[in-house]
Formats: structure tokens, sequence, C-alpha cells
């Protein structure tokens, strides 16, 4: 069911129309008009000026939100304690994340020793890795959560794949 709305009842206060006449069904119908019979491009010419600024800014802030994380990233650096689940068992890996732009670099202290890490931070997204004497290549790929928590998968070389929930230490 579709309610009619009266376009002079909207400005009775200003005494005119604000509906343009470019608008299909106007042109058929003086008497009322529904914004929903506008194609595309007359919808906007039947807002009122203050209705497209309203309509315009909720959609700018749309945006502007959604990439808000991605556009910025978000700052890792600092020290972490990550709980690892692999196929062969599971163990404590702690590291220390100092971030440049998208760059990562620290260090990792665990099971396989210490190590020097090298990463990338896009956005949410985080992966970093390091080599190991008893493991080989050791590889992580996580997201960084609304929560703080980066969660993700890690390759352990040759100890094999699992995965990883890492905490910011308070």
């Amino acid at each position: 069911m579709r309610l009619k709305v009266d376009a002079r009842s909207q400005y009775n206060n200003l005494g005119r129309i604000q509906v343009l006449p470019s608008c299909e069904f106007f042109k058929r119908n003086r008497r009322s008009h529904l914004c929903d019979f506008c194609t595309i491009a007359l919808a906007l010419q039947c807002y009122t000026p203050g209705m497209r600024i309203l309509v315009a800014s909720i959609v700018v802030a749309f945006i502007l939100g959604s990439f808000s994380i991605t556009l910025l990233g978000a700052d890792i650096s600092g020290n972490w304690s990550a709980a690892v689940t692999l196929d062969a068992g599971s163990g404590t890996a702690k590291f220390t994340f100092k971030q440049s732009g998208d760059k990562l670099t620290g260090t990792y202290t665990g099971q396989v020793g210490t190590a020097n890490i090298t990463g990338t931070v896009n956005g949410a997204d985080v992966e970093w890795s390091f080599d190991s004497e008893q493991a080989g290549k050791i590889s992580y790929k996580g997201t960084l959560g609304a929560d703080g928590k980066i969660t993700g998968t890690v390759q352990y070389g040759q100890l094999g794949g699992g995965k990883f929930t890492a905490e910011k230490d308070k």
C-alpha cells in the first residue's frame, strides 16, 4: 500500500510546491506526488535542499567509517602473547612488535628459541615471519579484531600448521 503525499501539504508554510515539474508522475497528477515514481536521476530533484544535504552527509559518513580502519591501519607496537595450537602440539609465543607505517619489525621468544621478525600491516591484516634453526621458516597471518586480539593461521616450518590468538600485554 502506497501513501500519497500531497506536495503542498509538506510545504504549506512556504506557500509553494517544491516538487519540480520534470517529474513524470507530477506532470500527470499535480495534486499529489510520490517520489518512488520518479526515475533515479529525477528523484534527487524531488528532495528539498535540506534533505539532499542530509542524505549526502549520511553517505559520506558511511564511506569514511567503512574505510577508516583500512586507510589508517592499526598500530600494533608493543608486547604480545600468542596462544599457538599446531598439529604437533600447543604452546605460547611472545612477540615484541615495532611498527613504522606498514612495516613491522621485532623479536620472537618461544619454544623454538629467539629470532628477529619482519612483516607488514595492511589495515587490519597483519603478517610476519622469522627463521628458526629447529623448525625452518615460521609465518604468521592474522587479522586484528575489534576486541584488540589478532587471530589467524601459522605455519611452523617442519612442525606443521595451526592457528593462533594473540593479545597485547597490559
